[in-house]
């Protein structure tokens, strides 16, 4: 999913943005599910030069 995200940001941000909400429930997964929605999630945003809506939602979704 976050190899999408990052190929989709590049040529339509709206799209990886909308596919970023995926991400919303990440927390409520059972442990090995969470553990790979995060390390997903922590990979997207540690990636410069993503677009504001793609960051925005990672951002918030790692922060809780």
């Amino acid at each position: 999913m976050a190899e999408t995200v990052l190929a989709l940001d590049g040529t339509n941000p709206q799209v990886a943005a909308r596919l970023m909400t995926a991400f919303g429930p990440w927390r409520r997964l059972e442990p090995v599910r969470r553990a790979a929605a995060e390390t997903a999630l922590r990979r997207i945003a540690a990636t410069p030069g993503l677009s504001r809506d793609v960051t925005d939602i990672g951002t918030r979704s790692l922060a809780g």
